[in-house]
């Protein structure tokens, strides 16, 4: 309630002097439309039960002027909804492409695999300790986490090449990608739901670190989930193994780690494909585009 007054106080004041409001928070969509403001809704979900009205609702409105779905699987399942009466354009996350560092070939000693995200249930971090557990030659680090999903770690016992460096401020992050020889992204092919929990978002989610991680010029091992896959290609831009396979993955890391061709092309794929199609100022031109709202 205290947010949406501030959003409504905000936008009120700035009735007139407002070009567009875009916006991934029902309340402030909502106070936009009544406003009569022009107004983008992003989706990263499919809403479910009296929300599939509201956003009918939204849609219907004379401001309206599109939705953004985060990934095509989404779009496709809007679609399946009949909830796509108004223009839509799919824009995939995005980062800042200054975060990374140019690919190289040489390994740390010893090798340093990273995590970086949160570590709740269902983000796959259990896969990553089974892999530490198999590979006692590398260094694995976790870079995230609240104090209470760390405690539950130790707890479960950790093996010694494991690092829980725990939360790391954005500004820092950069540093810690520049040491990391492999990058894993471990997702579930269920399960997988966002920070506050909710919904599985499996089949929709459009990670953010994953576009970090393609910025980061390090290789990447991600999972085999379809909407993955919209964006990272096996043996083009990463590697791809089967979620949950803890033999598969270390097969993959380990084809990494023996080969140095392979970790800088795979690298330089990534950070080229980062910067041209997944910044943020190419996601908002890609928005606008989409839209029809280029200045």
């Amino acid at each position: 309630m205290v947010y949406a007054a501030s959003m409504a106080g905000r936008l009120v004041a700035a009735r007139g002097r407002v070009d567009l409001v875009y916006s991934r928070d029902l309340a402030g969509t909502a106070i936009a439309a009544a406003l009569g403001l022009p107004f983008v809704f992003e989706l990263h979900g499919v809403p479910a039960g009296g929300w599939q009205r509201v956003l009918r609702r939204f849609a219907a409105a004379p401001a309206c002027r599109g939705l953004v779905a985060i990934s095509e699987a989404l779009r496709r399942d809007l679609d399946a909804a009949g909830l796509l009466r108004v223009p839509v354009v799919v824009a995939h996350d995005a980062c800042d492409a200054a975060l990374g560092r140019p690919p190289r070939g040489e390994l740390g000693a010893p090798p340093r695999i990273g995590y970086v995200g949160n570590l709740y249930r269902g983000r796959g971090v259990e896969l990553v300790l089974a892999l530490a557990g198999r590979m006692p030659r590398c260094r694995f680090e976790l870079v995230g986490g609240s104090e209470a999903d760390l405690a539950r770690i130790r707890g479960d016992g950790v093996p010694a090449n494991v690092v829980l460096h725990g939360f790391v401020p954005p500004a820092r992050l950069a540093e810690f990608y520049a040491g990391f020889d492999v990058l894993l992204l471990p997702h579930p092919r269920s399960g997988v739901r966002g920070a506050t929990g909710g919904a599985d978002i499996s089949r929709w989610t459009s990670p953010m670190k994953m576009f970090e991680y393609m910025a980061s010029g390090a290789p990447i091992v991600a999972s085999d989930l379809p909407v993955l896959g919209e964006v990272l290609g096996d043996g083009v831009n990463a590697l791809i193994a089967p979620a949950g396979d803890a033999a598969a993955w270390q097969q993959a890391i380990e084809r990494l780690l023996g080969d140095a061709a392979l970790r800088v092309r795979l690298a330089t794929r990534a950070q080229a494909d980062l910067r041209r199609d997944h910044t943020w100022a190419a996601r908002a031109e890609r928005v606008l585009r989409g839209l029809g709202l280029e200045p």
